[in-house]
Formats: structure tokens, C-alpha cells, sequence
């Protein structure tokens, strides 16, 4: 894991909710290994987040979307 996405996974797993902590890492883990070996897509990012979303607390998830949505827009092409 490199120093990005170290900060990005203490920060979800900071705003997650204790019950779905497992399947968030599981998520994570199979996020950065996509980064890592290239073979992460737009396709895949459009299936995986939600999943991730929906592990994350109810009072984060809105802020969380607004944030992730500006982050790709800026940095992924589409």
C-alpha cells in the first residue's frame, strides 16, 4: 500500500461502520490492488463505490460522495 492510499484507507475505515469494517477492507484491498496493477476501470469504480458507500456511517456518506465525486472529476478520465 503506498502513503495515498494508506491516508485514503485510515480515512474510510475512521468514518466506517463497525458491523461492514470487513467488507470495507475487502473492498480497499481489491481497489488498490486494481491501482497497482492497472487494471482498475471506470466500469469497475462504477460497481465498487457504491459498495463502498454503503459501508461507510449514514452521517458521512453525502460528504463522502460530494468528495469523491470532485476527486475524480480532477483526476480520472472518463
Amino acid at each position: 500500500m503506498n502513503a495515498n492510499q494508506q491516508q485514503f484507507y485510515d480515512y474510510v475505515t475512521s468514518i466506517a461502520q463497525e458491523d461492514k469494517l470487513d467488507d470495507l477492507k475487502a473492498i480497499l484491498a481489491e481497489n488498490f490492488r486494481r491501482q497497482d496493477d492497472g487494471s482498475m476501470t471506470k466500469e469497475y469504480m462504477m460497481e465498487s463505490g457504491p459498495k463502498l458507500i454503503d459501508t461507510l456511517k449514514p452521517e458521512f456518506r453525502e460528504q463522502f460522495t460530494q468528495t469523491m465525486t470532485t476527486f475524480l472529476a480532477d483526476h480520472v478520465e472518463v
